[in-house]
């Protein structure tokens, strides 16, 4: 999904609320605005504008100013790993969608990027992605703005499958539902 006009101001705003969880320092917020906003402006028109690009960026710049691996895990005392997602999304996949047969799930992160970019991931991923034996669940936003820009490239009509609620309106728009509607989208 390409970057819409409205995206510009909420990326902006969702970096301020970052902000103001990891800094006291309003001068080392204005920093962090000044440096996002400026990458914001100068990619404004390059071939990978995608919501998910900005927003990597972003919490790439809010790591460096931090000195923090995880910022949210200093904000919120929320802890992400790999691990955690891999238990909690096969329980629950297991809890609402298996009932006496066993089903094969491969879980494998797709690097550190908000969505998936073909030039980042990590080979592993990129051989079960290309890999047309297997079937591709895309759960989260992220995923939907960034793999529907090269959906087709990769040849992954018939074996995607984007999860997500749609929580704002250029989504929503893109893919023809009403905001904050849940999303399962076979492509």
């Amino acid at each position: 999904m390409k970057l819409k006009s409205d995206c510009i101001p909420c990326l902006v705003e969702r970096t301020k609320y970052e902000c103001d969880m990891l800094f006291e320092d309003d001068r080392e917020k204005i920093l962090v605005l000044k440096d996002f906003i400026a990458f914001l402006f100068e990619h404004l028109e390059g071939e990978r504008n995608a919501p998910v690009f900005f927003g990597t960026e972003m919490e790439r710049l809010l790591k460096r100013r931090s000195g923090a691996e995880d910022p949210h895990e200093l904000v919120k005392g929320y802890l992400y790993s790999d691990g955690i997602f891999r238990r909690d999304f096969l329980r629950t996949l297991n809890e609402n969608l298996i009932s006496s047969s066993e089903v094969g799930c491969k879980i494998i992160p797709s690097g550190a990027y908000i969505g998936v970019s073909l030039e980042e991931a990590e080979g592993e991923f990129m051989d079960v992605f290309s890999d047309d034996r297997y079937l591709v669940i895309a759960k989260g936003r992220g995923n939907y703005e960034s793999i529907s820009e090269f959906e087709s490239k990769l040849e992954l009509n018939g074996r995607l499958i984007y999860l997500f609620r749609a929580k704002c309106e250029p989504i929503a728009n893109d893919i023809g539902v009403r905001r904050g509607e849940l999303v399962a989208k076979f492509v």
